[in-house]
């Protein structure tokens, strides 16, 4: 007979990668399903995409259903069948009502890459780069009507020196709150780990729009920085060449404070294997630079594909923002 505590996984973005890894090897935890969004058309609309977790699961050989909407009656009726102790939640999507919520046996569990209340919402990680705050973290907490309002289980702090890109420390996140993935959800079934209300000033973070990562180089170029770190790798930050108009994704940078520039324009008298723009304040040294059309490049490279004349429109004038 088969005692061990009934997990159902709901999973869309890499965020729920490392959880699916845990719960397929947990020897404490029975894993018995999982669901995931729909299938979405790629960049050119011929082929349908799976989510990044269930391409994931595919790998380890794990099933997860594509649900359009898991408020859905006949979905929730397969959902009950397999008799979860606990839903878990990770990077999903979709909205859970209030019949979803009440049907594992313990709750709904969401684990949310913030420090509740600061950030509810969509964007989580990305805002705590962009803010510069000098703290993130992960909660384990309990899913709620209201958005991302639940109780919290427990946290895990992050010091934050203003060096991440955002892609990488919601990834790392992830696998510190996976790794004690069986030792949190046990010590909630057992109520060892008791909710604690949230408390604080809520800040309610929304979805991100490709136009959010446009840069202003008359900003200082700490904010400039911040926003590459934030908006890596998706949307992903970019300029436009003054001379032609194109696109020029920002990827990596590093943050010189020691130089000084016209905003937009290359900084005179560095080094040929350097590219550093001026910014309002400051400047920034490009590290790697994405052309329209073409791979990932050294700003140096770049630099010397155009015979060391760089320069960007400045603000908020650029062309072809969405």
């Amino acid at each position: 007979m088969n005692d061990k505590p009934k997990i159902y996984l709901l999973g869309s973005g890499k965020l729920a990668i490392p959880f699916l890894t845990a719960l397929r090897q947990s020897e404490t935890l029975d894993f018995v399903g999982g669901a995931t969004g729909v299938s979405k058309p790629g960049k050119r609309g011929k082929k349908l995409l799976p989510t990044a977790a269930k391409s994931f699961a595919e790998t380890l050989g794990v099933a997860l259903e594509e649900v359009p909407n898991v408020n859905d009656a006949a979905y929730l009726e397969r959902v009950k069948a397999l008799a979860p102790d606990i839903i878990l939640v990770v990077s999903f999507g979709q909205i859970l009502r209030r019949d979803i919520l009440a049907l594992p046996k313990f709750g709904c569990v969401n684990v949310h890459p913030s420090l509740l209340p600061r950030y509810r919402g969509a964007s989580p990680v990305v805002q705590a780069v962009l803010n510069q705050d000098g703290e993130t973290g992960v909660c384990y907490m309990q899913v709620a009507p209201a958005l991302d309002a639940g109780d919290i289980y427990r946290v895990f702090r992050r010091k934050l020196d203003g060096t991440e890109y955002a892609d990488e420390l919601e990834a790392e996140l992830a696998e510190t709150a996976a790794r004690h993935l069986d030792e949190t959800l046990l010590k909630i079934l057992s109520g060892e780990l008791p909710g604690v209300p949230q408390s604080g000033d809520v800040v309610v973070c929304g979805k991100i729009a490709k136009s959010d990562a446009a840069i202003n180089w008359r900003e200082s170029a700490r904010n400039i920085a911040a926003k590459v770190r934030a908006y890596h790798d998706w949307p992903g930050a970019f300029a436009v060449e003054a001379a032609t108009g194109t696109r020029v994704g920002i990827s990596r940078v590093t943050l010189r404070e020691d130089l000084a520039g016209n905003p937009g324009e290359m900084v005179s008298g560095t080094p040929k294997n350097q590219l550093c723009i001026g910014c309002g304040s400051g400047a920034l040294q490009l590290d790697e630079v994405i052309p329209s059309g073409g791979k990932a490049m050294p700003g140096a490279a770049y630099r010397n594909g155009r015979r060391g004349e760089v320069s960007f429109s400045p603000g908020s004038e650029i062309p072809g923002r969405e």
